[in-house]
């Protein structure tokens, strides 16, 4: 909820790109074969509160299938995301 929170709503007068689970699918596939990422920065870059719960619906759907994992080393410490190499 603080996360979300944190990220800007989207603006009345401005019309934002819309996004399918599937493109977000595809768009972190993408960005996690790069490297791990942060879970917050992967939610933080996006344009708005839309984008953000798209986002995290795809994440939870490449951990469903078991194409990523995610660790967090300490208690309340960073959230990394990295793609599971088969």
């Amino acid at each position: 909820k603080d996360l979300l929170s944190r990220v800007p709503p989207r603006p009345v007068t401005v019309t934002g790109r819309a996004w399918t689970t599937e493109q977000k699918v595809e768009a972190l596939t993408g960005r996690l074969l790069r490297g791990p990422v942060n879970l917050v920065e992967l939610i933080l870059d996006c344009e708005d509160r839309l984008e953000a719960v798209v986002t995290f619906v795809a994440l939870l759907e490449l951990l469903r299938q078991g194409r990523v994992g995610v660790r967090q080393k300490e208690s309340f410490g960073a959230i990394i995301v990295e793609w599971r190499h088969r």
